[in-house]
């Protein structure tokens, strides 16, 4: 495995906190999606399941791999992370247990916090 770099630029460090509100902002669509397609209109958004179930499978798998990629990405990036050494096994176990709640409060402390401290991006 390549070492992480920990010194990031702001466009970096950005993205990487996009890639950790990614599992939640799924979830919270996943969530109004199945909930009009059983109680608002159950016709129509459930006749695509019948008549395409590939396009279902589909959907699944990118809600799979936008779900659980930055959950294991964090992972990683935690165990990685030198600034954590007493408090690594505490954070891969939250990332693991809490996902979408932990991964943005991590994202704030460890990798958007040097941001205030450096200017130059």
């Amino acid at each position: 495995f390549r070492r992480l770099n920990f010194n990031l630029k702001l466009s970096n460090k950005i993205l990487l906190g996009l890639l950790a509100v990614t599992p939640l902002i799924l979830t919270i669509l996943w969530v109004i999606v199945v909930y009009y397609a059983f109680f608002v209109y159950p016709d129509a958004l459930l006749r695509p399941v019948v008549d395409y179930p590939i396009i279902v499978l589909l959907i699944n798998l990118i809600l799979l791999v936008g779900t659980y990629g930055p959950v294991v990405f964090y992972m990683i990036y935690a165990a990685r992370n030198p600034e954590l050494a007493d408090r690594r096994a505490v954070w891969i176990i939250l990332i693991v247990i809490l996902g979408f709640l932990a991964m943005p409060i991590y994202w704030l402390m460890f990798v958007w916090r040097d941001s205030y401290y450096d200017t130059t991006g």
